[in-house]
């Protein structure tokens, strides 16, 4: 830990806190799962990452490795929640609030708890994460040292995380695609879209003229 910062600890004096710096490195984004929503409050509770459940994801180089994340990933994380802000498709233009507590110790993974601005984007937040079209979302790093993989490196465990941000995304368009996930600088929804609509669509017939003249062939000797 090299840098110190204040942070808002709920109506009380802030408190200067050291915090670890940022890790080098692509953003990882990882879809995440269960919430639940208290309009009174405007809250949003959410398990962010996951421990000890496989996601398959696809690496830079290409290759499609099992990932789990451990749980004591996170640890110390929550002195950071003040500046884990959370936004709509990993689009940090689109901030839709900020988080309020972060608990690296639950048995479920890493639980955040949200809250949207009073905003029209918050609002339209509230309304979706109600109605279970949006999901919980990471984007993160892997601190040095902080992954183990296997001798054949077809799978990795995480063992020490830094969280960027907290993203609320769409419910994903077919089934399985909640354990897709790429390695990349761009926007994940973007790439995801093109992820979705490539798979998604019913492949077009491919012309095949000299199949089709042999067939034709065939056909008038019969």
């Amino acid at each position: 830990m090299t840098t110190t910062e204040v942070a808002e600890s709920g109506g009380a004096e802030a408190v200067a806190v050291a915090v670890s710096p940022e890790p080098g490195g692509l953003l990882l984004y990882r879809a995440a799962g269960e919430l639940t929503v208290n309009y009174p409050d405007r809250t949003i509770e959410v398990v962010a990452h996951p421990y000890n459940e496989e996601a398959i994801v696809q690496w830079s180089d290409g290759r499609v490795v099992s990932e789990v994340c451990e749980p004591g990933a996170y640890t110390g994380i929550e002195r950071r929640a003040a500046r884990i802000h959370v936004n709509r498709d990993h689009n940090r233009e689109r901030a839709c609030g900020r988080t309020l507590t972060l608990y690296p110790d639950r048995d479920e993974g890493l639980v955040a708890h949200l809250r949207m601005s009073p905003t029209s984007l918050g609002d339209e937040t509230l309304a979706l994460a109600a109605d279970g079209v949006l999901h919980a979302s990471v984007g993160f790093k892997p601190m040095p040292g902080g992954e183990k993989w296997s001798r054949d490196r077809r799978q990795v465990r995480l063992t020490k995380c830094w969280l960027s941000h907290i993203a609320l995304v769409p419910e994903p368009a077919y089934e399985g695609a909640s354990v897709l996930a790429v390695r990349g600088s761009g926007q994940m929804s973007e790439l995801a879209a093109q992820v979705v609509a490539a798979m998604a669509a019913t492949a077009e017939p491919v012309a095949t003229p000299r199949l089709d003249e042999v067939l034709a062939w065939l056909n008038a000797k019969g």
